[in-house]
């Protein structure tokens, strides 16, 4: 992967790095620890974090060269998988010392990691200017003309408002529609991944709910690689986009 594909996948939210480093961490992920610029490579395990030290804590791999290859100061690569979901990013070692009776690393918390996607089909952001709504059942409050939060080839991620029961993972909506920016429109049936609470909003909830493409018709997968294309080369601020 080049480095222009991989910044896609960067993160550099404080919260959402936290929130992934401490789910790691809470099962005890297995991860792999080398010195940046080193062929050598080390299994360690994620313990804990240190909010006083603003640092991420692993389990010393048991090498007697550890300390010499990884001193405090060095700049350390950590690469872990998270619901099956890989992990990157690179720190800075603070120490090593005693956690939970035995010896740990201390590394720096990250101000960047890439969160490598799971999917085959690479998604995009579609920007807000763009436009697009996707009704997932006509006539129906709350399921029609939802905002497109991201989109791929394969699916979509939307934010919705309403209960959650109504996004029971595995659901199908057979007579969904599809408006592109072009005005063209497209009915096809969609399927729920996965749907998530993202706030409360009185008595119902803001989701954020992901859905599979089943059904599509002839041209929608080259009308939806064009409409990628646009918001990739908007986000970029090149030309030919929205």
């Amino acid at each position: 992967m080049d480095l222009q594909t991989l910044e896609r996948y960067r993160i550099e939210s404080p919260q959402a790095i936290r929130e992934y480093l401490c789910g790691a961490a809470a099962s005890r992920a297995s991860c792999s620890l080398r010195a940046s610029g080193r062929p050598d490579s080390f299994v360690s395990r994620l313990s804990g974090l240190d909010d006083d030290a603003n640092a991420l804590i692993l389990d010393a791999p048991r090498a007697p060269v550890i300390e010499r290859v990884l001193p405090p100061g060095a700049s350390a690569s950590i690469e872990f998988a998270l619901d099956h979901v890989r992990i990157l990013f690179e720190s800075r070692v603070q120490r090593f010392a005693a956690h939970g009776g035995a010896i740990a690393v201390f590394v720096a918390m990250p101000d960047a990691l890439f969160r490598l996607q799971r999917r085959e089909t690479f998604r995009v952001s579609v920007p807000d200017e763009a436009g697009l709504r996707l009704t997932l059942e006509p006539g129906q409050p709350g399921l029609t003309e939802l905002a497109l939060q991201n989109l791929s080839t394969g699916g979509v991620a939307v934010l919705a408002t309403g209960n959650l029961a109504r996004f029971e993972t595995g659901r199908v909506f057979h007579n969904a529609m599809l408006e592109l920016r072009d005005g063209q429109r497209f009915e096809l049936a969609l399927r729920v991944r996965h749907a998530a609470v993202m706030r409360r909003v009185g008595t119902d909830c803001q989701l954020r709910v992901g859905l599979q493409f089943l059904q599509v018709p002839p041209g929608f997968e080259m009308a939806i690689s064009r409409a990628m294309t646009e918001f990739s080369r908007a986000s970029a601020g090149e030309p030919g986009g929205l």
